[in-house]
């Protein structure tokens, strides 16, 4: 059992909002799997097209069933952020499930991410229900706080493509792709090798 995709109405119109999912547990999944198997459908029900990653290994169901979801915030382009499942609602009509915002203040308008994730959906933190995006989030909301220590500072990371669960290894070098807002400089504390040349380059962001 993988993520679920989430909408919600605007002006009669199924709109998605994201996925939340899939740290389900064992009974849980098995219970939604026969649950949304018994409505599945060939035709997507949102009324705009899903993006290519959206609608990835995705089987769409008939909309007819209300999932009780906690959430951080809603992002700039309209996704739940930090979504967590909770159940199933069976007091409620689909078609009442709109997009809400709180009442009693106003809504501060988020910012938008401006980096493309592959894999968003990559579970990186199994137990916990952590996704690629999740941590890329929670990065974007904490970046005032620890930027000073690590911008225009050498950078060596440890990776681990899979979770945190697989295999892991230093990242020193630059790679195939590397964002334009790293940049590569020579350091100048470093020996240069005995045959001449130029000493190893190093990286800040």
């Amino acid at each position: 059992m993988g993520s679920l995709i989430l909408g919600v109405y605007q002006h009669g119109d199924l709109t998605p909002v994201g996925r939340v999912g899939p740290a389900f547990s064992a009974s849980v999944a098995r219970d939604l799997f026969k649950t949304l198997k018994r409505l599945e459908t060939d035709a997507p029900p949102f009324t705009a097209p899903l993006s290519a990653d959206e609608a990835r290994q995705a089987r769409y169901v008939r909309p007819t069933l209300v999932a009780e979801v906690e959430f951080r915030a809603w992002t700039a382009d309209g996704h739940l952020r930090h979504a967590s499942f909770r159940g199933l609602l069976e007091d409620k009509p689909a078609s009442e499930i709109v997009h809400e915002t709180p009442q009693y203040q106003a809504a501060a308008k988020p910012q938008r991410r401006t980096i493309t994730l592959t894999h968003p959906d990559r579970l990186y933190w199994p137990d916990d229900g952590v996704t690629k995006e999740g941590l890329a989030d929670y990065y974007h909301e904490i970046w005032p706080s620890i930027a000073p220590y690590i911008t225009g500072r050498p950078l060596a990371l440890l990776r681990r493509p899979t979770g945190i669960t697989g295999p892991h290894f230093f990242q020193k070098h630059a790679w195939k792709g590397l964002n334009r807002n790293i940049r590569q400089f020579d350091d100048p504390a470093a020996p240069l090798p005995a045959t001449g040349g130029k000493p190893p380059r190093a990286r800040k962001r």
